[in-house]
């Protein structure tokens, strides 16, 4: 009987501190001076959720840094964009850093690069020792990195977890996760900044993908392009598609010294960690904690998303998801629909 593969869960840190910060806008826990906590409160119920239903064998956060990174530096209007911070959100976020190290969770920035990027290199370090990879994010950017071994953990509004595999991904965006960074590259991103090609959609993106199977052989047969307006789009912005591709594409080789990382995950120091979460007014944390039972109540009523059994751990990663997103997508399914014994 073959051994159970390890498994690795990989924190987007960030995104999971805007995730959690948002999702309790309505409604924000305040701790007793009265700062915002929603963003630490989220994070932490994720560590929690993800030690009592996944029990992963190794965990890491990754983070950006505030610094420029090397895109920053091919394309100065990389991300300029964005809105600045909720300022409350702000404050928040070098709160995490020594609640991660009370807790003993590892975590890691690096100057110069994006979280992404030494995701990418921390899955690829990951594999070759032969462990799952389970990618906790809601980022469409992080789906290339989907794969043998690799799947994206997005844990939803509501306590669903969307456990995305090739299938999946493919299913979501129209591409499998090795041409998404060629889809990216095509039709751009609005909240990066990122140019693409103006007049390519994700629907002609998905055309011109499936005819030819990625950028390169693209680029190679222009002349062989079904529609003329694509074509001309495609010549006329080829510097920026090219720019684009360079965007998106995530480093996979950064050198990191993942034996840092690579001890057992015990879960978080119950101990170290309860009395700042009194501080905190995070008393529904503390009794989760003790018990290894989510929470049925939030510091403020409302607030905590009921956990459902979609777990890595108690139903495997062969779960077969689909994102409807419209009508089209949705006349598609309709035959295999009728055919299912329950739909949700």
């Amino acid at each position: 009987m073959s051994k159970k593969a390890e498994t690795l869960f990989i924190i987007d840190g960030h995104s999971l501190l805007y995730k959690s910060y948002y999702g309790l806008i309505n409604r924000p826990l305040r701790d007793k001076q009265g700062m915002n906590t929603s963003a630490l409160y989220g994070f932490v119920r994720t560590l929690l959720r993800l030690e009592r239903e996944e029990q992963p064998d190794h965990l890491i956060c990754a983070f950006d840094t505030p610094k420029p990174t090397f895109r920053h530096e091919m394309y100065k209007e990389y991300k300029a964009h964005r809105p600045e911070t909720p300022e409350e959100l702000s404050k928040q976020i070098p709160r995490i850093f020594p609640l991660l190290d009370m807790g003993k969770v590892a975590h890691i920035s690096r100057v110069g690069y994006e979280s992404d990027d030494l995701m990418a290199s921390i899955v690829k370090q990951g594999r070759q020792r032969g462990w799952d990879c389970y990618l906790v994010t809601s980022d469409k950017d992080l789906m290339q990195l989907v794969g043998d071994g690799v799947w994206v953990y997005n844990s939803r509004r509501g306590g669903e977890v969307l456990i995305m595999g090739p299938v999946q991904v493919e299913r979501h965006l129209g591409v499998p996760p090795r041409l998404v960074r060629d889809f990216l590259a095509l039709t751009g991103d609005s909240s990066d900044n990122i140019p693409g090609v103006k007049g390519i959609g994700p629907k002609s993106a998905i055309a011109l993908l499936r005819q030819f199977d990625g950028l390169d052989a693209l680029l190679a047969g222009l002349d062989e392009i079904a529609k003329p307006r694509w074509r001309q789009l495609i010549e006329e912005h080829r510097q920026e598609l090219e720019l684009s591709c360079k965007l998106v594409e995530l480093k996979s080789d950064l050198e990191i010294n993942l034996g840092l990382f690579e001890g057992s995950y015990t879960g978080l120091d119950r101990a170290a960690l309860n009395p700042l979460f009194k501080e905190m007014g995070f008393e529904s944390l503390i009794a989760e904690a003790a018990t290894n039972a989510p929470a049925q109540e939030s510091p403020r009523p409302g607030t905590t998303d009921t956990p459902q059994e979609n777990t890595a751990a108690q139903k495997g990663a062969n779960r077969d998801y689909a994102m409807i997103a419209g009508i089209k997508e949705l006349e598609a399914w309709l035959p295999e629909l009728t055919k299912a014994k329950l739909l949700s």
